[in-house]
């Protein structure tokens, strides 16, 4: 009767004599397999005994066989991903990450695009239970397959955003970074460069009065201002991935002249050309972590002047105040860890351009950063 409704009962659900069990029988309509999967793995948290989800951990990774449909396929993924996030873990998952990796990432190779960032997000959670002596292993096949659906879909902002959460994962492992930093760095430059074309581009294009240009090839005014959001949203991942580097790299060790030498000037440029807010935020903040990690003691001719011109870019009165109030704690670390960047006339300026900031109607994180900054120069 209507209210006498019994609650559900998650441990018999997914018990061995549980209707979904039964729904995962390899004769079973696969629309069906996989709703039964997902339902499983949805409800998984539920259950007190472990040993009652290994059937359903199984399943999953049986419907991943190139053989199964895609939609199977995807549906096993979302399984895999919410099986890999309960809490508490999955004991059996920490011996079996390592095998199921190699399939699912196998998958990258023959899933359709939709099916990517979902195969990218089951890799990221799987490599959550694996140690840093399995991810240096892992490291060694599962990068180039990374780096190849980089090179195809780092323009699509979900899916880049997804792979700096796998190498994010993979960097968990000092020795895959160590392995991963020179395959990287050609990569992320190139990235990098050609935000940097792009933005020289626009300058260029915006010199003809438009509120907002259109693209060369004709677009609508509309249009245009979408492709430069999507442009802009291209390389916020790899900027993220270059500071995830820098902040994983350890702390007793140098940074790699790939590093100093290749992505560096880049970002400089970057820094120097680009108008997107965001850009502007992730580079600025990527920055600091370059001067903590000593990138600017070396920093002569040419990249002691590209610091310069960067420097000046960054103390403009028209910046955007979310901007400027990343500049201050640029500049404080500049202090710390490189004071002989500034001469004393330089200094001077500097210091009177973020003053006037004060002048503006600015919010108070803005002040606080300002005033920061002046009390470490006294």
């Amino acid at each position: 009767q209507e209210g006498n409704v019994p609650p559900l009962n998650i441990e018999e659900l997914l018990s061995d004599s549980g209707p979904l069990l039964a729904d995962l029988q390899p004769h079973m309509p696969p629309l069906l397999r996989g709703r039964a999967l997902c339902a499983a793995a949805r409800f998984s948290e539920g259950v007190c005994d472990e040993a009652s989800l290994w059937p359903f951990l199984e399943a999953a990774v049986s419907a991943l066989a190139p053989a199964e449909m895609p939609l199977l396929r995807a549906c096993a993924c979302r399984a895999l991903s919410c099986f890999a996030a309960r809490q508490p873990p999955i004991s059996v998952l920490a011996e079996a990450a390592p095998v199921i990796l190699k399939t699912v990432a196998a998958l990258l190779s023959i899933g359709g695009e939709d099916a990517t960032l979902l195969i990218v997000e089951t890799i990221t959670a799987l490599l959550r239970h694996c140690s840093e002596d399995v991810l240096a292993d892992v490291q060694a096949w599962l990068l180039p397959t990374l780096l190849s659906t980089w090179g195809t879909r780092w323009q699509d902002p979900l899916v880049s955003s997804a792979l700096v959460d796998v190498f994010r994962g993979l960097a968990r492992s000092s020795a895959a970074l160590v392995c991963m930093v020179p395959i990287l760095v050609p990569v992320l430059a190139q990235a990098l460069q050609i935000a940097v074309d792009d933005s020289l581009a626009r300058v260029q294009h915006h010199a003809q009065p438009q509120v907002c240009p259109a693209d060369a090839r004709g677009a609508s005014a509309p249009e245009a201002c979408e492709i430069e959001d999507e442009r802009a949203q291209d390389v916020e991942a790899a900027i993220d991935l270059i500071g995830m580097m820098l902040k994983r790299w350890p702390c007793a060790a140098a940074l790699p002249d790939s590093i100093s030498l290749v992505l560096l000037p880049v970002l400089l440029d970057l820094l120097r050309v680009s108008s997107d807010e965001e850009v502007l935020i992730r580079s600025a903040h990527c920055l600091c972590r370059f001067v903590r990690r000593g990138a600017l003691r070396q920093a002569h001719g040419s990249h002691l002047a590209a610091w310069h011109g960067t420097l000046r870019r960054l103390v403009q009165p028209d910046l955007a105040e979310q901007v400027a109030a990343c500049v201050p704690a640029l500049l404080c670390d500049i202090l710390e860890y490189a004071p002989a960047l500034f001469g004393g006339e330089q200094l001077g300026s500097l210091l009177a351009a973020v003053l006037s900031w004060l002048r503006r109607e600015a919010r108070l994180g803005l002040t606080q950063q300002v005033l920061h900054f002046v009390s470490k120069m006294a």
